[in-house]
């Protein structure tokens, strides 16, 4: 007679955890579907009466509460009848305001200020000293109230010159310049320093230049050297009678800064063969070597290594714009960068046939205008809060990088979106880097001036928090009633 063995423990260790497996999947599976359908349940949409308005527009709707006594309370009692809507709602329809729901947009300017230079307005200048030419400087208005001949010639030859000259009563020379695709900007010889940097250019040419060169302690030359350091100077001084060194710590201080008859102080220099503030390379080299102000450490915050990361950055987002908008296909000749900061936007544009005017804002935190001009570009000083000193319809490309975020506590970013659109053409394009709350309101205002806009996401991503705002300056004119 056969013997029955029973079951080795470790056989019934495995059945055993079996069963607490399929327990444990039963018994889950089991409460997800509870919860399904309670959760379902809970969710349903229950009609809701026809004739209550009342309820329908609960803490909505301003004018609601007058549907209701002053003193009366509504009862959601079992017995009371009234239902409650616990539907998620994703969208409110906020009450209108402007009555018609239409944009309001920007009435055109009268045609008479078609050509308006704000800073440069005759009659107000007519209000100034007219000794030193004083009335034809910057006089921007309250709150309340044939050039650059030469300049072609050198740009065929891959020379980029700074042109300037007064708004005249009866030729507009900047205008014509830049409309030749010449860099140009309305300026004048008085009294105050010129909004560039000390050290900034390699030559001077001056022609009919409306100069008194023998007055006020000025000094007739014809052609000079300027002498590559102080030790330089001074045995210079000792043979020849010359104007002391100004005592001004700032020698880069342009913005509404009064001139003095001295000579602007060099930088230190070890012995007399040393280029003061540092020597330049060749060009086009020096447009991509580090600056010798950043080299040297003048500019705080700023050293070879920020230099290079900047340069790479904007090496990249070029390269995204190019997706864009047609850089490369001569569409574009005058650019403007608003901010320009080190000048990697307009070093990345440098193999296309545009030139760039970089724009260091005053109210910045580093002063780099200098060292743009070191690497061998072009650009001025500017308050955004009031306006450049060009004429209408001048530049074909604006680049704001972190304007609107400099400027949004200080004056009304209206009004700088507002001269944007008096010195872009027709058909220009404006790209604007910002932060998202920062490009909102400024579509809600490019809208009211009737440019077509959009927002992109960031070259890395739309993780990024920083946007980018494409418009464009659409082509319209004035109604009959608006011109006058």
């Amino acid at each position: 007679m056969a013997k029955d063995y029973p079951a080795s423990p470790k056989a019934q260790q495995l059945q055993e955890s079996k069963k607490q497996r399929l327990t444990y999947i039963l018994v889950v599976s089991a409460l997800c579907i509870a919860f399904y359908v309670l959760g379902a349940w809970q969710n349903t949409t229950l009609p809701k009466p026809i004739g209550n308005s009342a309820i329908t527009r609960v803490g909505c709707d301003p004018t609601a509460a007058t549907a209701q006594s002053s003193g009366s309370v509504p009862s959601f009692g079992p017995g009371s009848g009234e239902v409650l809507d616990f539907d998620a709602h994703h969208r409110l329809t906020i009450n209108n305001t402007d009555g018609d729901g239409e944009l309001q947009q920007f009435p055109a300017c009268p045609l008479n200020f078609s050509e308006y230079t704000p800073c440069e307005d005759r009659r107000r200048g007519r209000r100034f000293d007219r000794n030193m030419l004083v009335y034809r400087e910057r006089h921007c208005p309250g709150k309340d109230e044939q050039v650059a001949s030469w300049g072609a010639y050198l740009l065929k030859r891959n020379i980029i010159a700074m042109s300037f000259a007064p708004r005249d009563t009866h030729e507009a020379q900047v205008q014509f310049a830049l409309e030749r695709g010449v860099p140009a900007i309305i300026g004048v010889m008085a009294k105050q320093r010129l909004p560039y940097p000390s050290r900034a250019f390699d030559m001077a040419h001056c022609s009919r230049c409306l100069i008194p060169w023998d007055e006020h302690g000025e000094y007739s030359k014809d052609i000079f050297q300027k002498p590559k350091n102080h030790l330089e100077c001074a045995n210079i001084k000792k043979t020849y009678k010359t104007p002391h060194i100004c005592k001004s710590d700032n020698p880069d201080a342009a913005w509404y800064t009064q001139m003095e008859a001295c000579v602007t102080p060099l930088p230190e220099v070890s012995n007399q063969g040393e280029v003061a503030g540092g020597a330049v390379e060749k060009w086009p080299e020096r447009a991509f070597l580090v600056p010798p102000r950043i080299k040297r450490g003048m500019i705080p915050g700023l050293d070879a290594k920020k230099f290079d990361e900047d340069k790479k950055l904007w090496e990249k987002r070029v390269a995204y714009y190019k997706r864009t908008i047609p850089i490369a296909e001569n569409r574009y000749r005058n650019v403007m960068d608003m901010n320009a900061n080190m000048g990697g936007f307009a070093a990345s544009l440098v193999k296309y046939p545009v030139w760039v005017m970089n724009v260091v804002p005053v109210n910045s935190d580093r002063d780099t205008l200098g060292a743009i001009y070191e690497r061998g570009f072009i650009g001025t000083y500017q308050d955004w809060c009031e306006a450049f000193s060009t004429y209408p319809r001048t530049y074909d490309l604006l680049h704001a990088d972190n304007l609107f975020s400099i400027y949004q506590d200080r004056c009304d970013i209206t009004g700088i979106l507002l001269e944007m659109d008096r010195i872009l053409r027709p058909e220009g394009t404006a790209i604007i880097r910002d932060t998202v709350d920062v490009l909102t309101k400024v579509q809600a205002i490019t809208k009211r001036m009737r440019w077509e806009s959009r927002i992109m996401d960031h070259e890395d991503g739309p993780f990024n928090p920083e946007k980018v705002l494409m418009a464009v300056k659409t082509y319209w004119t004035a109604e009959a009633e608006e011109e006058h």
